[in-house]
C-alpha cells in the first residue's frame, strides 16, 4: 500500500479527527488542540465547511 501526504488546511496542532455521517455525504471533521476552527472535509480531502471558528481546545470528536 502506498500513502501520499496531503496538506488539506492550515490548522496548527490539529489534534482530533472523527467520521461524520451527514445527510449529504460521509465526511470527517478535524479540530485543533489550541485556538482554531473545526472543519469538515469530504473523504477525498475536499473542504466542505467550517463547523465552528473556535475557540479550539478539542480533544475528541464523536457523532
Amino acid at each position: 500500500m502506498k500513502y501520499i501526504k496531503q496538506i488539506l488546511a492550515q490548522m496548527p496542532k490539529c489534534y482530533a479527527l472523527g467520521m461524520f455521517y451527514g445527510d449529504d455525504a460521509p465526511s470527517f471533521l478535524a479540530a485543533v488542540e489550541k485556538d482554531g476552527p473545526i472543519r469538515r472535509f469530504a473523504l477525498d480531502g475536499t473542504p466542505m465547511e467550517t463547523v465552528a471558528e473556535g475557540p479550539g481546545g478539542v480533544m475528541t470528536i464523536v457523532q
